[in-house]
């Protein structure tokens, strides 16, 4: 057998051999990507205040398309006396309401129910009762309102034209299509608009309000790394002193920003 013989047998062998291991390699991944693929929307409130404030009210967009919104999605676990949150009509659509005695408040305890190594609920407990070397023991403080939750979808949400089929933070008043700042792909749009929110309380004349309000709806995956694409609406201002009316917030909206590929069917 002549060495360019043995040659040939040996680069065939060797590119038979790389085609099965990147045929191996994409089947696995096809499976990683159908397996980790998963759909989301993420809603979050943050009403912080430079200094104590009373007897408030606030109203903030809750995510609203054509149909109903859930209120489940704004429970809270460490709700303390005090506080409370529902979803009230206006005439801007529904809007989660959030009432409290007063910002900051006391700290809170709370202990967590398992089962199956998974989370049943939370129990709140005295202070006298927590203990800080207990893991499945937790103090929350509540120096601002800060509400986070998220919802998961069984359907591959529309990141790229969120704006006529998705969940946003109605009304968008005077909508404007906007250059994104740092954009890093094709795919992306970003816009600017006018929003609103209500707030009511008493507080010094110096005392800044932040009131910021989020909503993010994502498509993620791993295939050999995280990988995702997402559309983000937020609104935010900042008050100063006391207030008992609507006001104007400033809304940004990007969509499409992210990697994209077919969903899995």
């Amino acid at each position: 057998m002549n060495v360019r013989r043995v040659l040939g047998i040996i680069a065939l062998v060797f590119i038979v051999i790389v085609a099965a291991i990147a045929s191996g390699l994409f089947l696995y991944s096809q499976y990683l990507y159908r397996d980790s693929y998963g759909s989301e929307y993420t809603y979050d409130v943050r009403i912080s205040p430079s200094a104590p404030i009373t007897n408030t009210t606030f109203l903030v967009p809750l995510p609203a398309n054509d149909g109903p919104v859930n209120a489940s999605m704004v429970h809270h676990p460490f709700t303390p006396d005090g506080w409370s949150y529902d979803v009230v009509e206006t005439e801007s659509g529904p809007m989660l309401r959030i009432q409290a005695d007063e910002i900051p408040t006391d700290p809170t305890y709370h202990y967590s129910v398992v089962r199956d190594n998974r989370l049943i609920r939370w129990e709140t407990i005295s202070e006298e009762e927590y203990d800080p070397d207990n893991s499945s023991h937790v103090r929350a403080t509540h120096e601002d309102i800060d509400i986070q939750t998220s919802v998961a979808t069984d359907q591959t949400i529309d990141t790229q034209s969120p704006i006529n089929s998705e969940p946003l933070l109605r009304p968008h008043e005077n909508l404007t299509d906007t250059a994104c700042f740092m954009a890093d792909d094709d795919e992306g749009r970003c816009y600017t608009y006018d929003g609103h929110v209500f707030a009511s309380y008493d507080a010094t004349p110096d005392t800044v309000v932040y009131v910021s309000v989020r909503l993010r709806g994502a498509n993620s995956w791993w295939v050999f790394g995280w990988n995702f694409n997402e559309y983000v609406d937020h609104q935010s201002v900042e008050i100063i002193g006391s207030n008992e009316d609507w006001v104007a917030t400033q809304g940004e909206l990007r969509t499409g920003n992210g990697n994209y590929r077919p969903p899995p069917n």
